[in-house]
């Protein structure tokens, strides 16, 4: 599809259900269905799957048609993650029986796929991961415990993240695909977050669930050195285009609602809307080509874990920014301003992350200029 023919569809179908969808906290099959119809399922899958072929530079520019159509951020998170760290990981690292058998169901949204790593108390440290998947006559038996799952509750395909390494560490840690008929799954919970309504996020439990040796997803010790490292960088530097377009949306709402108001930016506060604008505009083209250098790779480097960083941080000072432009303004209208204004805090998801990877950055700068290496 082109960029015009998604907006259209998101304005369509998705905007004019968003209120009640969000509401109720509804995940449609039937929506999703119909943007299975629209293609939006087959980037980035090869055509002999049943996708589109088209690649990381088509699936940019259909994210953002998708919010500016549609203003619906939770919705365009499932998708992102059904497509991203799902069907994207299948393709890249699955083997061809693999590919064969599950992208087609998952480009035709008769399966919603999501992938299982975060933990109770660790997040998604692989260091301290605890799920396990033992090996028992050509099966896996995995027992496990996920949280903060996205799709999680209404996933047929889960991609689960388990130790099979006998020690603790990065490495040891497979990647096993396991339909949510099996025995032993079970959805604990569907998490409330406070925003993000339309994205169902899960508490889930594997309790002695038994996967054949093929679902291993790549091979043995894959699931993080390999696999949940390129997801890492996919999903990132996607989010930080799709925060971007979501910051737009909310700046012109607000524009619009003090327009209506009779209190259109005035003085200062007229340098600070340019502003806004302007760093939201160069952020969005620094994002939107890193991320399809990205999801062309299945690694991230420190050149590329820099810039994400570097990208994260003009985010969330053009929010502090942007509260200044939002003071006086109080009874915001619950939608759409509302609802994006709640879903902005997505932003906050992974900071502690962010956090420990800049320690690391300077723990390592230090090192180096302590033992006399040039910059």
């Amino acid at each position: 599809m082109t960029p015009q023919e998604v907006h259209a569809f998101a304005r369509r179908e998705v905007f004019p259900t968003l209120a009640d969808r969000y509401e109720s906290r509804q995940f449609s099959r039937g929506l999703w269905k119909k943007m299975a119809g629209a293609d939006l399922f087959g980037f980035l899958i090869p055509r002999r799957y049943g996708g589109s072929g088209q690649g990381p530079e088509a699936l940019v520019e259909a994210i953002e048609a998708f919010l500016l159509g549609g203003k619906d951020l939770g919705l365009c998170l499932s998708w992102l993650d059904h497509l991203l760290i799902h069907s994207h990981v299948i393709a890249r690292f699955g083997s061809e029986q693999q590919r064969e058998r599950y992208l087609p169901g998952l480009v035709t949204g008769e399966r919603v796929g999501a992938l299982a790593a975060s933990e109770p108390d660790t997040g998604a440290n692989p260091v301290k991961m605890k799920a396990r998947a033992e090996r028992q006559e050509g099966t896996y038996r995995i027992h496990g415990h996920k949280l903060f799952i996205t799709n999680g509750p209404v996933a047929d395909l889960i991609i689960v993240l388990a130790r099979t390494g006998p020690a603790p560490g990065k490495e040891g840690i497979s990647a096993f695909l396991l339909d949510t008929a099996s025995p032993g799954f079970r959805v604990v919970e569907e998490m409330d977050f406070g925003f993000l309504h339309t994205s169902p996020h899960g508490e889930l439990l594997f309790e002695d669930c038994t996967v054949p040796a093929e679902n291993l997803l790549g091979d043995l010790g894959d699931g993080h050195v390999r696999i949940s490292r390129a997801v890492f960088g996919w999903e990132r530097f996607m989010g930080m285009v799709t925060l971007t377009t979501h910051f737009r949306l909310i700046l012109d709402g607000m524009l619009r609602l003090m327009a209506d108001r009779g209190a259109p930016p005035a003085g200062e506060a007229r340098n600070l809307v340019a502003e806004l604008h302007i760093t939201l505009e160069g952020l969005r083209e620094f994002s939107k080509g890193l991320a399809c250098e990205v999801l062309d790779r299945t690694d991230l480097d420190a050149r590329l874990t820099e810039r994400l960083l570097f990208a994260a941080g003009i985010l969330s000072r053009w929010w502090d920014f942007f509260q200044q432009l939002r003071q006086g303004i109080s009874d915001i209208p619950e939608f759409p301003l509302g609802i994006l204004l709640k879903d902005a805090r997505l932003m906050n998801v992974g900071s502690q992350l962010y956090e420990l990877q800049k320690t690391r950055i300077a723990e390592k700068l230090i090192a180096r200029v302590t033992a006399g290496e040039s910059m």
